[in-house]
């Protein structure tokens, strides 16, 4: 009996691990976001990206490829959003590791009860035409420690 119990204890410790939807930042850390390398089918092309930002201020935005627009909205509620794309075919891009990198420092809204809370989109056109929409949470993205200014 307990070679079962040894098994199922570690998949509930592993699984709750595995699916974090936040990292633990604290209030005041500074923190790259970039995107990770996607798979793509075939020779998909990425086209557009968003990324949502909860109780973070966005301090910069770097590498932004040429040829993309990028706008930037920040609500009342502390969510900012970025979202960019390209004009035309030829200034897609071939991997998602190419889109900007934003740099941010989380708020302290501890009064609003809100907390801390990051998702990103990708877009990839297919051959053919075909939009793909690929949704990530914090735990897909990359993140790292800022450079101190």
């Amino acid at each position: 009996m307990r070679a079962h119990l040894i098994p199922l204890l570690t998949v509930l410790i592993l699984v709750p691990a595995s699916r974090a939807e936040s990292p633990s930042l604290q209030f005041g850390d500074r923190v790259v976001v970039s995107f990770p390398e996607l798979p793509t089918r075939g020779d998909g092309r990425v086209i557009g990206f968003s990324l949502t930002l909860v109780q973070a201020n966005v301090q910069s935005v770097s590498r932004i490829p040429p040829g993309w627009s990028l706008d930037l909205r920040v609500r009342p509620s502390w969510q900012t959003t970025i979202s960019g794309s390209c004009p035309s075919f030829q200034t897609t891009l071939s991997s998602a590791t190419e889109l900007p990198s934003v740099t941010f420092k989380v708020l302290d809204l501890s009064q609003t009860g809100a907390r801390f809370q990051l998702k990103a989109e990708v877009e990839t056109v297919m051959p053919g035409g075909s939009i793909v929409r690929r949704g990530l949470t914090s735990a897909d993205l990359i993140l790292s420690p800022a450079v101190p200014d």
